[in-house]
């Protein structure tokens, strides 16, 4: 271990300091919060999160839960969200992130561990973007557990028209959309989380065979810890929600699609190409930079006609990677 880190085991007094390095940093999410870490219910996760100090500055988090298995101890950063790793400020450099990490590695070398699996947050969530920490995990043997491509819109429209930027048949989608008489509003009251959960089940069912990571009520739970950065966006058709997106700001530079979802009997209204248009333009209303739709990849197989529809709206694909290194 580097002499001038110190590695700080998180402890409930650190919670207004871990948030406030969460939220200076570079490249801090809602995800590397403690009010959205703590969503889950106590014993799902054996959480083992951490402060690092660097010459005596505390100003890096790492989020971590315990894994068992019979092969021994697997440290996991994070398995109840999609990012996790390391959270630096905006003037560490090469020097500074190597020191952090290498640091860290030893100190769970030396509590035992066999694996560690680590999700960095993609460059995209990054205020400098770099790949500092990305090169150091692979100098020091880790390797791709998976890496998954998402769909990233990059958020420039200098005369403010976004609709020229898509395709034409996307454009045509939209129009019929709005023709037909479909509107979509931020609506998150508790009736309309229920409306939309009934359709997010019954899509996922037919399309996957899967249902929601989240129950119903999480997602309230969530939107309620979180009021200015989650929000359900519901396509509306006659007063009845045919689709939604719940569209979550992960810092202040990034908003994900999450859940994008629709009942199938309205399929002919184009409703998803409408939420879409909606909330890249909420997203720009906002100041953002990027907007991810989701992935473009489940377990690395592309999904063509996905990526091809959400190309539509400009999307390209940047690495949503997950790292791996056994001790």
């Amino acid at each position: 271990m580097k002499k001038d880190v110190e590695i700080i085991p998180f402890q409930k007094k650190h919670t207004a300091l871990w948030e406030s390095i969460v939220a200076e940093s570079n490249n801090g999410t809602i995800y590397h919060s403690q009010s959205f870490l703590n969503y889950h219910p106590k014993g799902r996760f054996h959480n083992f999160h951490h402060l690092i100090s660097l010459k005596g500055r505390t100003c890096c988090v790492i989020p971590g839960a315990i894994i068992q298995s019979d092969a021994g101890k697997t440290f996991s950063s994070y398995p109840g969200a999609s990012f996790g790793g390391f959270v630096v400020p905006e003037d560490f450099g090469l020097l500074e992130v190597d020191q952090i990490i290498v640091s860290f590695l030893d100190y769970l070398k030396a509590e035992g561990f066999k694996r560690a699996e680590i999700t960095l947050p993609p460059v995209f969530c990054s205020r400098r973007q770099n790949n500092h920490a990305d090169f150091f995990l692979s100098r020091e043997g880790f390797g791709f557990k998976k890496r998954e491509i998402t769909s990233v819109i990059t958020l420039r429209y200098p005369d403010g028209d976004i609709l020229k930027t898509f395709s034409g048949s996307c454009r045509r989608a939209i129009k019929k959309s709005m023709a037909e008489g479909v509107d979509v509003r931020n609506d998150d009251s508790e009736h309309a989380y229920k409306n939309y959960y009934r359709i997010l089940e019954q899509n996922l069912s037919l399309r996957h065979n899967v249902k929601p990571v989240h129950t119903v009520s999480e997602m309230m739970d969530i939107k309620h810890r979180f009021p200015d950065q989650v929000f359900l966006q519901a396509a509306y058709h006659q007063d009845k929600m045919i689709g939604g997106i719940w569209m979550i700001k992960v810092n202040r530079d990034a908003s994900v699609a999450f859940y994008i979802s629709h009942d199938q009997t309205y399929q002919h209204l184009r409703p998803v190409n409408l939420l879409y248009y909606e909330t890249i333009r909420q997203a720009v209303s906002w100041g953002q930079t990027y907007y991810d739709l989701g992935l473009f990849t489940v377990n690395m197989q592309p999904n063509y006609g996905l990526g091809r529809f959400k190309e539509n709206f400009g999307a390209q694909g940047m690495f949503r990677d997950y790292f791996r290194r056994d001790f």
